[in-house]
């Protein structure tokens, strides 16, 4: 699908009026600066790359270097915009739909982290949030020090897979924190492309007085084609962080951060929050990026997304066509999923998708975003060629040849292997405590009962077990333990020791 431009100049897509893009006013910008400097006398050190080195010029190339300019006059100041960037972000709002959009040089994890202070800054104290949300959601409630009121996300048991959460379980949430939740946090799409019924739980959230936060840092393209997602600036959520460099152009490390039309967060709220996670040196080549994704993407991506799309049904239907294969469809409990986000299930083979991850690499040169124990995700976006998908569809059906399962083999079955899931720690004191309190690394086995300093997270299935400040139980041990000797892993630990407060005076806690 492509823009249908009206006689007032505005483009339509999936109903919403859009100013046509073309313009770049902060590439613009960078381009004619470092144009017209001669003698610069100000950072960086390299000096429009004269004094780089040439293994770094090699990899990168001079214009890059030219580009890595400081905020001079001319390109305005990302804390405080009012030139350049402001114009960039004003584009990128129309773009996407916004009242408002901040360009971040911190990942999607300064959009998460300084919403959150922004949010709890308006005076409550709760964040609801997923318990699978990223790490960035806790580390948020140590700057912010809000307290978190966690909900377990839906899980296909049979792929082994997380996705989000149900608007009953969030309205749950509120009604037992009556007046005290700031913000409801979700993350929509999941890493897997599935979504959450966002404007269910936006309206129960906005009932209950709290802001929708949505992490949608796997979604910033899907304002861009019909047949992707909806967006959740379209469905009411009040603030939506994207990573723009994960399925559009931009350079690792960019993303946006945008309010809802009937957003209550003022520019001075966010811009006061951002101080503490944004450098005040940013990355012009990073922030040029930003600006020249919005317009490609704004210009060129319905276009582009039809042939993208077209390619991800077509490697669907072909690895769905391989034996032992399948590719995840939508669960029930969800809303929607994102046709170019491409999960393979191997429950017919008898690899892992640490082992299809390591064959097609190996073998084929096809590199995988995440792989996991029965199933790996590809992402497909708009830099994917046809020849990608061709690589992509004859590396499995070489897996499927490589690893079919001998007739009566049953295969791998992790969920017979991974143990119920237990209670949660019980919370003894907050996230922000547990921080700046004394640490020290203990053996699992001497654990029990003492105070977690770190989020410790059992993959299979990817739910922290235990979070800054909560008590470690023998059962969260024991479950640990055997996951462990499955061959399983678990971040926040390293082997079979993790890391517990130190009470002062005591030596344990």
């Amino acid at each position: 699908m492509g823009f249908l431009v009206n006689a007032d100049g505005f483009a339509k897509s999936r109903g919403r009026s859009r100013v046509v893009q073309d313009c770049t006013p902060l590439v613009d910008a960078v381009s004619e600066t470092f144009k017209r400097v001669q003698a610069p006398f100000f950072c960086p050190g390299h000096k429009r790359g004269v004094g780089a080195s040439p293994e770094a010029m090699d990899l990168i190339g001079r214009t890059a270097f030219q580009a890595d300019l400081c905020e001079l006059p001319e390109l305005d100041s990302l804390s405080s915009p009012n030139g350049v960037i402001m114009q960039a972000e004003t584009a990128a709002a129309k773009a996407f739909g916004a009242k408002r959009t901040f360009f971040l040089i911190n990942g999607s994890t300064a959009g998460v982290i300084s919403s959150i202070v922004a949010a709890v800054r308006l005076g409550r104290k709760k964040i609801v949030l997923p318990r699978n949300a990223h790490q960035c959601a806790v580390h948020a409630l140590v700057v912010s020090g809000a307290d978190g009121v966690f909900l377990l996300p839906e899980y296909s048991e049979a792929e082994d897979i997380l996705h989000g959460v149900t608007p009953d379980a969030v309205k749950q949430a509120l009604q037992e924190n009556p007046g005290e939740i700031a913000a409801v946090f979700i993350v929509s799409p999941t890493y897997h492309g599935v979504t959450s019924d966002i404007a269910a739980i936006a309206d129960i959230a906005h009932q209950h007085g709290a802001l929708l936060i949505v992490d949608e840092a796997h979604g910033a393209h899907s304002s861009f084609h019909e047949k992707l997602p909806t967006a959740a600036l379209e469905l009411n959520a009040d603030v939506v962080v994207q990573s723009t460099h994960k399925t559009l152009g931009s350079l690792t490390q960019s993303a946006m951060m945008h309010l809802g039309k009937q957003c209550s967060l003022q520019d001075a709220d966010i811009h006061s929050a951002l101080s503490l996670v944004q450098s005040t040196s940013p990355s012009y080549l990073l922030l040029s990026s930003l600006d020249a994704a919005r317009a490609y993407a704004a210009k060129e991506g319905p276009a582009i997304y039809d042939t993208v799309v077209g390619l991800a049904q077509d490697a669907r239907r072909r690895i769905n066509a391989i034996d032992g294969l399948s590719i995840l469809e939508k669960p029930e409990s969800m809303s929607e999923i994102d046709p170019t986000r491409l999960t393979v299930c191997l429950g017919e083979l008898t690899c892992s998708g640490f082992d299809v991850d390591e064959f097609l690499c190996e073998k084929h040169g096809v590199y995988a975003e995440l792989p996991s124990f029965r199933h790996i995700t590809f992402i497909l976006s708009i830099g994917t060629s046809v020849e990608d998908v061709e690589r992509l569809v004859s590396g499995f059906e070489s897996v499927a040849s490589q690893f079919r399962r001998p007739e009566g083999d049953q295969g791998l079955n992790v969920s017979a292997l991974v143990p119920q899931t237990p209670a949660f720690g019980e919370p003894v004191i907050s996230a922000r405590d547990a921080f700046f309190k004394m640490k020290e690394q203990v053996a699992l086995d001497e654990a029990v009962g003492r105070i977690c300093a770190s989020p410790v997270c059992p993959y299979p299935p990817g739910i922290p077990v235990l979070l800054p400040g909560e008590k470690i139980s023998a059962e969260c041990v024991d479950y640990l333990k055997m996951v462990l000797d499955i061959g399983g892993s678990v971040t926040g630990a390293q082997g079979d020791i993790i890391s517990c407060l130190v009470l002062e005076g005591t030596g344990k806690t």
